[in-house]
């Protein structure tokens, strides 16, 4: 069973094997939208494929995510089973992100920014939507 479709607020990795890759599409998520859902051990088609799973697994993913993220996000981080498949999901819609940390003049582009990229904003940050 597939559990949707990847989207501006929806995003699969098939293990933390990808998670740089996913802290970078919640910053997306988070500027563009103030949160999404990103699942762990499900393919990009929506597919679940599932993953050794332990305390230490869910913990190294909040702990990437609070050292990688600013300001500092603290999602809810859980083990879910789809079709009797273990996979992490990480539900961070509380929170603002203040940064603008995705480039807001690339649509849908997980890319961070550099600091050419923001040199026409000179050193101040926006919140988000005002950039």
């Amino acid at each position: 069973m597939k559990i949707g479709k990847e989207n501006e607020k929806l995003e699969f990795k098939k293990t933390t094997a990808e998670l740089k890759e996913g802290i970078i599409s919640m910053s997306a998520m988070l500027n563009k939208h103030g949160g999404g859902e990103l699942y762990f051990g499900v393919r990009n088609d929506g597919t679940p494929m599932g993953f050794d799973i332990s305390e230490k697994t869910l913990r190294d993913i909040s702990q990437a995510i609070a050292n990688h993220l600013e300001p500092k996000v603290y999602p809810k981080v859980t083990e879910v089973f789809i079709d009797n498949k273990p996979c992490v999901h990480v539900d961070h819609r509380l929170l603002l992100s203040w940064r603008v940390r995705v480039c807001p003049s690339l649509v849908w582009q997980d890319r961070l920014c550099t600091p050419g990229d923001t040199g026409a904003w000179g050193s101040q940050f926006y919140p988000r939507g005002n950039a």
